[in-house]
């Protein structure tokens, strides 16, 4: 008999599940015409469908094009060589306190240490694939035991969700395939029904069984324990068949689950531009379809015989076939093929390049910076690239905003659980609020950077200058620094605190001081000496006074 818990989750996934059915059928078309490689559905086994998918595809330019897209997304936003975020404190004062820039650094740089070695950048790009082609992503960031986390991206028609009121992420039903020998591992024999031990006593333990995974806000908990039961996520297994009780009860402190839709206004799924380009990709299966079906009338063309040549007419490349010398109705085409390939391939190339422009791969194919014209400035050539990336502007602040940021906090905080992270300089204070700023090529190209925009005020500034000197006095030049340093990403450690510039600026102004009082004592007693004939050399009042004293 089925637990009461066992119960209430089947009926939340069914329901979960059930929201998502009007999605399907555009996934399943989708998945066929333009991702084979992604999507696994209701009845699919993954390897069987998909290396079954795409046969028919006469031209995969719509694949292509979505791929083009994914890897720039993935290069632009989240690049694994180049800084592509800021982490930073709110208050603008602490962020210049002594040895602040220095923590930032190290927690930077041990957050992008668990993204490389956990799995996050492969992940994020299959993610980024998904994003473009069917609307819907879902990245998951489980614990682990051998590292600090692992993350893994979560094909379509395999998990389904369910927003709170803030529209952020509030329950997750994931259907996954584990071997029965992975499932006594993780979770005891005496956990799992009778059907997968029997695969395990068949020597068969390598069979996959379908498990669910429900994480959702525990609603009852005793607040001040930290045990997996009492995390404010519950996380819940259970097998999708047979089952009596769930598999595990555990807990995460974070939802371990990020999910974006790259355009949700009419559907908590989304659409993206893989919906919009779908008829694109199947017109241009047609027109390749009809460029081979002239091209083969051309090259084999139908013909007409007298009905003496039934069943033994040698078509073959040069064959014989004895007629009648005044048969006018020999051997002959049935009718004249014309076909104007130019056109065709002109028609052709019109829906691809639509295509590209729908996936936004144009976009990201466009003119690489080290190819601009050389009398283009790094201004322009970002100015042309922002025009046309708008379109995708509001669908990449959603990304960065429940995706990315999600992100890295709570890699954030397993480090700081871990106790892996420094503490903070107790220059900060008891409370200091950290924020994300998003740095990457495409984030500067999105919005007018800090950087940017300080860079070019400076430069028409100096303009100014010229006809006015004066007005330098209102351009913070310390500032400048800062903004430029943090809008390029660069190392909080290059960059001096504003106290430490203060103290070097004292220490250079009293030595300036000293210097200048000493130049007067000398210039005072230079004097005198002429006035009053007073002797300097070694061995004088005057020449102590000035400071030639031993």
């Amino acid at each position: 008999m089925r637990s009461a818990l066992l119960k209430e989750l089947s009926e939340v996934a069914e329901h979960v599940e059930g929201l998502r059915k009007r999605r399907e059928a555009q996934w399943r078309d989708i998945s066929e015409w333009l991702m084979p490689m992604r999507g696994i559905y209701e009845g699919q086994d993954g390897a069987d469908v998909i290396a079954s998918r795409g046969k028919g595809l006469l031209n995969r330019e719509g694949t292509r094009a979505l791929k083009v897209a994914a890897t720039g997304m993935t290069g632009g936003m989240t690049p694994a060589a180049l800084p592509w975020f800021r982490w930073s404190l709110r208050d603008d004062v602490q962020n210049e306190r002594t040895g602040a820039r220095a923590w930032l650094d190290t927690v930077e740089a041990s957050i992008n240490s668990v993204l490389r070695a956990c799995g996050f950048y492969q992940a994020i790009h299959a993610c980024n694939m998904e994003f473009l082609a069917f609307g819907p992503l879902l990245l998951f960031q489980d614990n682990s035991q051998g590292a600090l986390c692992r993350f893994e991206s979560c094909t379509v028609g395999t998990w389904a969700v369910a927003l709170d009121a803030d529209g952020g992420l509030d329950t997750v039903v994931r259907r996954l395939k584990l071997t029965a020998r992975q499932m006594e591992q993780r979770f005891g024999r005496d956990r799992l029904t009778p059907a997968t031990v029997k695969l395990l006593e068949t020597n068969k333990g390598h069979e996959r069984v379908e498990v669910v995974h429900v994480v959702r806000p525990r609603t009852e908990r005793q607040h001040g324990r930290i045990d997996a039961r009492n995390m404010p996520f519950a996380s819940y297994m259970y097998e999708a068949t047979g089952a009596d009780d769930v598999l595990s009860e555990s807990g995460y402190h974070e939802m371990p689950y990020f999910f974006a839709a790259y355009d949700d206004t009419l559907d908590l799924y989304g659409s993206a531009p893989g919906d919009d380009c779908l008829p694109d990709v199947k017109q241009l299966q047609e027109l390749e379809k009809q460029k081979l079906v002239g091209l083969q009338k051309v090259i084999n063309p139908p013909t007409r015989k007298p009905a003496s040549f039934k069943q033994r007419l040698n078509v073959n490349p040069g064959g014989e076939n004895a007629v009648s010398g005044g048969d006018p109705h020999g051997i002959g085409p049935l009718y004249e093929v014309r076909i104007d390939l130019n056109q065709v391939r002109e028609e052709i190339a019109t829906v691809v390049d639509r295509i590209r422009q729908t996936t936004m791969a144009s976009y990201f194919a466009d003119m690489p910076l080290e190819l601009r014209p050389k009398d283009m400035t790094y201004g322009e050539y970002l100015e042309r690239k922002r025009e046309r990336l708008q379109l995708m502007g509001p669908s990449l602040e959603a990304y960065e905003a429940k995706v990315l940021t999600p992100v890295i906090f709570r890699t954030f905080a397993l480090l700081d659980r871990a106790g892996m992270l420094p503490p903070p300089p107790d220059a900060l204070g008891e409370v200091a609020v950290v924020d994300i700023s998003y740095i990457s090529p495409l984030a500067q190209a999105l919005r007018q950077t800090g950087a940017e925009s300080t860079r070019a005020l400076l430069m028409d500034v100096m303009q100014l200058a010229e006809a006015d000197p004066g007005v330098l006095d209102k351009v913070d030049m310390d500032q400048a620094v800062d903004e430029l340093a943090k809008g390029i990403g660069a190392p909080g450690r290059v960059v001096r605190s504003d106290e430490d510039v203060a103290a070097m600026r004292q220490q250079r102004d009293e030595a300036k001081a000293r210097e200048a009082q000493a130049q007067e004592a000398i210039t005072a007693m230079q004097g005198l000496a002429k006035v009053a004939g007073t002797r300097t050399g070694p061995g004088t009042l005057a020449h102590d006074l000035a400071g030639g004293g031993a």
